[in-house]
């Protein structure tokens, strides 16, 4: 899957194999893109069978993945020094956020 940001949106593509996707929802969102980054995209070569604008809160985006980065460091202190067994509770507060 390929993605661009342009103008607050991205652009999707999939693949042949994977059009598990409800078109209607891509579809609406490309007609909010307005036609500038429709025509934008175009110029840049963009098989619209296949790609769709999608908008995108960026500072949503960027705060998920800073929790998930959280989750990721308090798990990896979980098993720092080599330990392969974790307490079940330590886990579910570590991959909740909370560790």
């Amino acid at each position: 899957m390929a993605t661009d940001e342009i103008e607050g949106f991205v652009v999707v593509g999939y693949e042949h194999d994977r059009m598990h996707v409800d078109w209607d929802v891509e579809v609406h969102a490309t007609r909010e893109a307005g036609d500038k980054s429709l025509a934008e995209c175009r110029q840049a070569g963009w098989d619209w069978s296949l790609y769709a604008l999608v908008p995108v809160d960026l500072s949503a985006r960027e705060r998920k993945r800073t929790a998930d980065e959280r989750r990721i460091e308090a798990v990896r202190q979980l098993l720092h020094g080599g330990r392969k067994t974790v307490r079940a509770d330590d886990l579910r507060r570590a991959l909740a956020g909370e560790a």
